[in-house]
C-alpha cells in the first residue's frame, strides 16, 4: 500500500523555506563552478561576514513584515550607526558610550515611526520613508559632510575576523537566536502573526496592538542601528551611501525565506535563507567584475524570479 507521502507530489512536500536553503546550495555550487575556490574557507568567512549585517537589518525587517507592514528607514538607521560610530568617537576607546547613545536614537525613531503610524494613520511605508528622509537629513547637518573619524579599537578588533570566525557573524548568530525565540517562544511573537493575520481580529481578541507595533519597530530601528556599528568596526570607517545597499535586499531576502509580504505567516529562519542566496549572487558577481549597477539589476531580476516561482507554489498548494 502507497503510504499518504508518497502519493504526495513534490511541489506539495517542499515547503518555501526547504525551497529556499536548497536554492542557497545550488548558487555555491554555480558560484563554485564560475569561479574555482568560491566556497573555499577564505572567502566563505569574508562573504558571510559581509552577509551577516544584511542578516541583521533582515531580522528587524522579519518582524516588521509578518505584521503587514513595512520599515524603509532601516536602511537609513544603518547608515546614521555606521557614520555616526567613527565620527563620534574619533579613535578614542574612552568614547565608548556614544554607541549606547547610537542605540537609544535608533530606538526612538522606532517610537517616532510606531506613533505615526498607530495614532496618525500613516502607512508604514510613508511614514519610515519620511523618517529615514529625516535621519538622512540630519546626518548630513551633524558631520557637515564628512565621514572622517575611527571607531573604538576594541569595536575594530572584535568585529574582525578570529580565524574563520569574525566577530560580524557571531553578532548573527546571536541576533538570529533571540529573533527566533522572540517570534516563535514568546506572547510577543504570538501578538506579532496576529496582528498580520488580522489587526481587527487581534483588537477584539484583546491584544494592544500599539505597544506590540511600538516593541516592532523599536526592535527594527535597533537591529539597524547594531549592523551599523557592527559594520564599521568591521571595516573602520562610515559611508553616508551604504544604508541603501542594505534597503531592498533585507525586504527580498524576508519574502524569499517564504514570509508572506501581506503579513501573518513566515519567520526568520527562512529570511536567514534569503540572505545567504543574495549575498552569494552579490559575491559571485563581484567576482565577474560586474559593476556596482550591474549588481542592484541582477539581484532585483532574482527577486523577482524567486517570488516568481514563490507565487507559482502558493497556487499549486492551494
Amino acid at each position: 500500500m502507497t503510504s499518504s507521502s508518497a502519493r504526495t507530489p513534490l511541489h506539495r512536500r517542499v515547503t518555501p523555506v526547504a525551497a529556499a536553503y536548497i536554492a542557497v546550495v545550488l548558487v555555491g555550487v554555480v558560484g563554485q563552478i564560475l569561479h574555482p575556490g568560491f566556497l573555499g574557507s577564505a572567502h566563505l568567512s569574508t562573504m558571510i561576514a559581509l552577509a551577516s549585517v544584511l542578516g541583521i537589518v533582515a531580522a528587524g525587517q522579519t518582524v516588521v513584515i509578518i505584521t503587514g507592514g513595512i520599515d524603509l528607514s532601516v536602511a537609513s538607521i544603518l547608515a546614521f550607526a555606521e557614520v555616526m560610530t567613527p565620527y563620534w568617537v574619533q579613535g578614542d576607546s574612552s568614547r565608548w558610550p556614544v554607541l549606547l547613545l547610537i542605540i537609544i536614537a535608533a530606538a526612538v525613531l522606532g517610537m517616532i515611526n510606531t506613533i505615526g503610524i498607530t495614532v496618525f494613520g500613516i502607512q508604514p511605508m510613508i511614514m519610515t520613508l519620511g523618517v529615514g528622509a529625516a535621519v538622512d537629513g540630519a546626518v548630513l547637518v551633524l558631520t557637515t559632510g564628512s565621514s572622517t573619524g575611527l571607531p573604538p579599537e576594541l569595536l575594530t578588533r572584535t568585529m574582525g575576523h578570529n580565524g574563520w570566525f569574525s566577530g560580524l557573524l557571531v553578532v548573527w548568530i546571536v541576533v538570529s537566536i533571540v529573533t527566533y525565540l522572540v517570534l516563535h517562544r514568546s506572547t510577543f511573537g504570538r501578538r506579532v502573526f496576529a496582528i498580520g493575520t488580522s489587526a481587527r481580529a487581534a483588537r477584539l481578541a484583546g491584544i494592544r496592538a500599539w505597544s506590540t507595533l511600538l516593541g516592532v519597530y523599536v526592535f527594527a530601528a535597533v537591529m539597524a542601528a547594531v549592523a551599523g556599528i557592527a559594520l564599521a568596526g568591521y571595516t573602520g570607517s562610515g559611508d553616508f551611501g551604504i544604508g541603501s545597499t542594505y534597503l531592498f535586499p533585507s525586504i527580498g531576502a524576508v519574502v524569499i525565506g517564504g514570509t508572506s509580504i501581506l503579513g501573518g505567516r513566515g519567520g526568520y529562519v527562512g529570511t536567514i535563507a534569503g540572505v545567504l542566496i543574495l549575498s552569494t549572487i552579490d559575491s559571485i558577481l563581484t567576482l565577474s567584475d560586474i559593476a556596482a549597477a550591474g549588481r542592484q539589476i541582477a539581484q532585483g531580476l532574482a527577486i523577482l524570479v524567486i517570488l516568481v516561482l514563490y507565487a507559482r507554489e502558493r497556487r499549486l498548494r492551494q
